[in-house]
């Protein structure tokens, strides 16, 4: 079956060519632009019942925008080192009347600023005089990030004082470019080492560039045909989709192309080419087959994920399959054209043959097994009982230190606090109007205990419109007020000459006079009450307009936090302001009110929740998806077991070791939150690999005795694993100088996960307790006889 397919290839070797070439032109053609969809799908995607989300369509609803605007909220900054003079303020003034006077061109919403309301003086003004911040929104107007950048600052530029843009979406696109970048280098760095690489294995020039030229075919097709269903079906993607596919394909790929070309030319001394070819395809091809089936299978078995990250993996499923085609396809056709030029230049290649090292390894293990696995575990437990991973949500860390946005972001931490330029925002919906004196009196109390929340550094909403208390609209503040007035009638009526009459009234008004005071001096009193001639006032109506929708059955609350809005603890805050809104909302009755919270605190909750949700699911999906093809593959139980769980400990102890040394060295506050997801799916996806290649050697030996067979097989695919090792965790390694802090902490797990698989647990480990399954077998059979 195997000889006739390789026949109808040949056979057919121009139509197949031509056929990959129209659709490598063809999806040149019809692909979209990468960075587009990377800005505009790439990023995580929150399902529309978790709060942040929530919170995003109320506001919409309440500030009623128009369903053609795309709100981008903006903080302009203005710093020196000293503190600004009246010189340089009168220049921030002139450049702030430019940018309203080109509002239109500009998309400018909303401007505040401290010139023309000088009540935002304190809010918007360091205190030390050396910043000054403007709150700005605009609508995008299908306009990228950076094409806004750079309007804003064609403005800007025209003042002398130093400016800043910093906000969510621009830290975002910040952390999008430094990605790009990293990608770029990880691009040019992996196809050196690949030459590199295969120049040492084949000493040829022609093996590296055919290598290259069919991965790089791969790549590019794959990629292609991922991106036109991300545009048109909207097809799981996300910013590290590009990275990730050209490492796997770069790095299995070569190491397939390796099992095939090195088979090939041993089969070239022995027989003719279309012969060689049939044989190489038989045997090593049938192992290609099967690893990347398994591969295959691992990375598509994640499109069952709910989370868009998780799921964005499937497209290196797609990758593998145009792979395996081309390896199928192209490959012997080249084989067949080139024949033995393929190797022009090398006298003999540098084979996968036997290894001392593992052979070395296996007798020690063979021999001892007890003891073997008493090493490994003195090796590697210790790792897992130390396991406290802390991981980050700040994307902030993910983008180039020395971008305009991060610093701006910097600037206002230093000058203000750390929340200033990314606050966080309560909404909430009810079905009846909040503008009555008792319903503001209830949402001032809520203002109140979400003031109060430890971290929280200040709160402003309807009754509290620049965050501090209008006292007085309090009713202590007001009966003291009343309490003065009184004194000033008991007063007068005493040099009024005295009757029986104006004695009662005087005892009356004197005793009313120490109620108040005495109820004025008490806290109880001090609740929010605004009277109705409060109620009409200009002045308050425009809070009103503010922070209330028109109808006023919605209101909303801006909260500044006084760390860092993308720190752990920042996210540990909105899950009290989650306790202190739903508690509120049931006391006053209102538990069918809709709420949500919005900002990038509220949205790496979220995604803390759905990642922690999805990562359990998503990741037994995947090993049950492999563990069954392994099954398949060996007809076996306890093997196949055995892989899995050297697996996940390679997985496991390299993933402690990283946490414990990587964020440190970066100065980071932690392990960047998909990780552990992405390390997982590599080192078990791209791992099982030399599972197959030991199982599949493994197999050919099972007429031999158990010791034996193991031994065999270590001295024959001892050299081909380490290699093929080598090769993967060189690929990874050229994530390290993206400079992307994600990237290296992935590239450092797989490294350290193949070097323990390579190393320790496939020569050590595997092959003991296969002698200990075997012993234990046989003393079972024993009993059975007896």
């Amino acid at each position: 079956m195997e000889d006739e397919g390789m026949k109808y290839v040949l056979k057919y070797r121009w139509l197949f060519l031509v056929l990959w070439v129209i659709a490598v032109l063809v999806m040149n053609v019809v692909k979209p632009d990468m960075d587009t969809l990377i800005r505009d799908k790439g990023q995580a995607k929150i399902p529309d019942s978790y709060s942040s989300i929530r919170a995003k369509a109320l506001l919409k609803q309440l500030e009623e925008t128009p369903s053609d605007v795309k709100k981008m909220d903006v903080a302009i900054v203005f710093h020196e080192d000293h503190q600004l003079t009246d010189q340089e303020q009168n220049d921030i003034e002139a450049v702030v009347a430019q940018l309203k006077g080109k509002a239109g061109t500009l998309g400018l919403l909303t401007v505040n600023d401290p010139f023309q309301k000088p009540e935002l003086k304190d809010t918007l003004v360091s205190s030390d005089g050396k910043t000054i911040m403007l709150a700005a929104s605009l609508d995008k107007k299908n306009r990228s990030v950076q094409e806004i950048r750079d309007e804003l600052h064609s403005v800007l530029k025209q003042g002398r004082v130093s400016s800043y843009l910093t906000g969510s979406e621009l830290l975002t696109e910040d952390q999008i470019q430094t990605s790009q970048k990293g990608v770029k280098k990880t691009e040019t760095f992996t196809a050196i080492f690949i030459i590199m690489i295969l120049i040492v294995i084949f000493r040829s020039p022609v093996a590296p560039v055919l290598s290259l030229f069919m991965v790089g075919i791969t790549y590019i097709v794959s990629l292609n045909i991922v991106a036109v269903l991300v545009d048109h079906m909207d097809f799981p993607f996300a910013a590290t989709t590009q990275t990730f596919l050209i490492l796997v394909l770069f790095g299995i790929g070569t190491d397939y192309q390796i099992l095939l070309l090195s088979r090939f030319k041993e089969e070239l001394g022995e027989r003719g080419v279309v012969q060689a070819i049939e044989r190489t395809y038989q045997t090593a091809g049938r192992t290609v087959l099967f690893s990347g089936f398994a591969v295959m299978v691992g990375f598509a078995v994640l499109g069952l994920a709910e989370f868009s990250i998780y799921q964005s993996a499937v497209a290196i499923a797609i990758g593998v399959v145009v792979l395996l085609a081309s390896l199928f396809t192209i490959m012997p056709i080249v084989m067949y054209l080139l024949g033995n030029r393929i190797f022009w230049l090398s006298r003999q290649a540098s084979e996968h043959g036997s290894t001392h090292f593992w052979t070395f390894l296996g007798r020690i293990s063979v021999a001892k097994p007890w003891r073997a696995l008493i090493l490994i575990a003195m090796l590697t437990l210790p790792l897992l009982f130390f396991n406290p991973i802390k991981l980050s949500f700040n994307s902030m860390e993910e983008a180039d230190a020395s971008a305009e946005s991060v610093t701006g972001f910097h600037i206002l931490a230093e000058s203000f606090t750390p929340g200033k330029a990314l606050p966080t925002t309560v909404v909430v919906s009810t079905d009846q109007k909040m503008d009555s004196s008792t319903r503001l009196a209830w949402i001032d109390e809520l203002t109140r205990a979400v003031a109060a929340l430890p971290g929280v550094e200040n709160v402003s909403g309807p009754t509290r419109p620049k965050g501090k208390k209008l006292k007085e609209l309090y009713v202590n503040e007001q009966l003291l007020q009343i309490g003065q007035g009184l004194s000033k009638p008991i007063q007068g009526i005493g040099q009024i000459p005295q009757g029986k009459g104006l004695e009662e009234i005087t005892k009356g008004l004197t005793s009313a006079q120490t109620a108040i005071d005495q109820i004025g001096q008490q806290g109880s009193t001090d609740w929010f009450y605004a009277p109705e001639t409060a109620l009409s006032q200009e002045s308050f109506l425009r809070a009103l307009n503010t922070y209330m929708s028109k109808d006023r059955t919605q209101f909303k609350m801006s909260v500044v936090l006084s760390v860092d809005p993308y720190s752990g603890e920042a996210m540990n805050i909105i899950d009290d302001i989650h306790q202190s809104v739903q508690h509120e909302l049931k006391t006053a009755g209102f538990e069918h009110a809709e709420y949500g919270i919005s900002g990038v605190s509220s949205v790496n909750r979220d995604l803390s929740q759905i990642a922690d949700h999805d990562f359990a699911r998503t990741a037994m999906l995947m090993l049950m998806g492999i563990t069954l093809m392994l099954f398949f593959t060996m007809r076996s139980f306890w093997l196949p077991v055995f892989m899995m769980g050297a697996l996940l400990l390679a997985y496991y102890a390299s993933m402690t070791i990283v946490e414990m040394t990587i964020p440190s060295v970066l100065g980071l506050s932690g392990l960047n939150w998909n990780v552990p997801f992405f390390s997982l799916i590599m080192v078990v996806s791209l791992g099982v690999d030399y599972s197959i290649f030991y199982m599949m050697r493994y197999k050919e030996y099972r007429h031999l005795p158990s010791k034996e067979a193991v031994l065999q097989t270590l001295k024959h695919v001892g050299g081909v694993i380490l290699s093929a090792a080598v090769i993967l965790a060189g690929t990874f390694a050229a994530m390290i100088p993206s400079g992307v802090s994600s990237l290296i902490e992935i590239a450092t797990v797989l490294i350290l996960a193949l070097f323990l698989l390579a190393v320790i647990l496939l020569p050590i480990m595997i092959p003991a307790l296969q002698m200990l399954e075997r012993r234990f077998q046989e003393e079972n059979s024993n009993r059975q006889e007896d």
